[in-house]
């Protein structure tokens, strides 16, 4: 009966005893045998992927970066040390 509520159901069932939990009784689900495709279904793709965003990106400290890197000078252009 409890298994039979299990399978149709889905949710889990507490066993108890005196009160306190001992076991659930679960739902059995098999493993896939690998992960390639496992969302398949789950996500929409709209839109062409390589399609630019409609949203500007600013940096809360745009020197931030700069200052950390010694090839990048102040006008954000890569410089070469020959």
């Amino acid at each position: 009966m409890l298994m039979d509520e299990v399978a149709t159901s889905g949710e889990q069932i507490v066993i108890t005893k005196h009160g306190r939990p001992v076991s659930r009784l679960l739902l059995y689900r098999t493993k896939p045998e690998t992960l390639f495709g496992i969302d398949r279904g789950r996500f929409e793709i709209v839109g062409e992927v390589g399609d630019p965003i409609e949203v500007e990106w600013v940096s809360r400290d745009p020197g931030r970066w700069r200052n950390r890197n010694p090839y990048l000078g102040t006008d954000g252009l890569l410089r070469r040390s020959c």
